[in-house]
């Protein structure tokens, strides 16, 4: 199993609604995903290093006008002026896009990848607030075999093969699984912590790198989405298509003391 961040590459893949949603036919993405209408996911925001301003390497949400949810493995070395971020705009847009500096960001005390995926949360400020639309955060974890989407900017290559970035935003659809399904024998190296995190797979679908900090979205009932899990690690076992998404009911009570703790920062 690897964590889907790639440092100073370009990425790609993309982004679909979700459960009662069916997939649409449309151009290969993530690895075998599919075209997403960008219009209805305008809070995705494309991580950058400073010095390498026009290369994605992870994606995140907008979570509030200037506060962007990612995974701890995508910022945790970086200090807070290392990094950009493009809000609001897809591949086509992004060479005249606004970078936008980041001011402080914050990583759970618990986070190390060398062990397992707990805490592979992390929160970023940005200089100003961003007119793009906000993502709503689910309450609690979806149930097993519910219905769910994520969305990004990753490679299009069968994982963990990285080469192949799409032209705009793709997304695959998921289906949640038992936790105990992204367990060692398939997500290694590190582990998947399931107490932490929330266990999915595509059919043929799959998560790549560049992926890493974007979302898991299940429908609100009323025609939108809400985020539920951060894209945490994938696995590189041919064939299989699991992922594991840090889960943001679990994370909850960390991101919004993180967050008030930027701010009073």
């Amino acid at each position: 199993m690897r964590f889907l961040a790639r440092r100073l590459v370009a990425a790609v893949v993309g982004a679909v609604l979700l459960a009662a949603v069916a997939p649409p036919p449309a151009a290969l993405a993530i690895h075998n995903g599919y075209d997403a209408p960008f219009r209805q996911y305008r809070f995705m925001v494309s991580l950058r290093f400073a010095e390498a301003p026009d290369d994605h390497f992870c994606g995140g949400t907008l979570i509030a006008p200037d506060v962007v949810l990612t995974a701890a493995h995508c910022v945790a070395d970086a200090g807070p002026t290392d990094l950009v971020a493009v809000v609001g705009v897809d591949v086509p847009g992004w060479p005249r896009a606004q970078r936008v500096p980041v001011v402080d960001r914050r990583v759970p005390a618990e986070y190390d990848l060398t062990v397992d995926n707990r805490g592979d949360v992390a929160v970023v400020l940005l200089a100003s607030p961003q007119s793009a639309p906000t993502v709503r955060l689910g309450r609690g974890e979806p149930s097993t075999r519910d219905h769910a989407v994520t969305v990004g900017w990753g490679y299009t290559d069968a994982p963990p093969d990285h080469g192949t970035a799409p032209t705009s935003l793709r997304g695959a659809h998921l289906v949640v699984e038992r936790d105990s399904a992204c367990g060692a024998d398939v997500m290694w190296n590190p582990p998947s912590h399931g107490a932490g995190s929330i266990c999915a797979s595509g059919n043929r679908a799959a998560v790549n790198y560049g992926d890493s900090g974007g979302p898991l979205l299940v429908g609100d009932g009323r025609g939108g989405v809400r985020q539920v899990g951060v894209v945490s690690l994938f696995s590189d076992k041919p064939g299989a298509r699991y992922a594991s998404f840090t889960s943001v009911a679990v994370e909850s009570r960390w991101i919004a003391g993180a967050v008030a703790s930027m701010r009073r920062g």
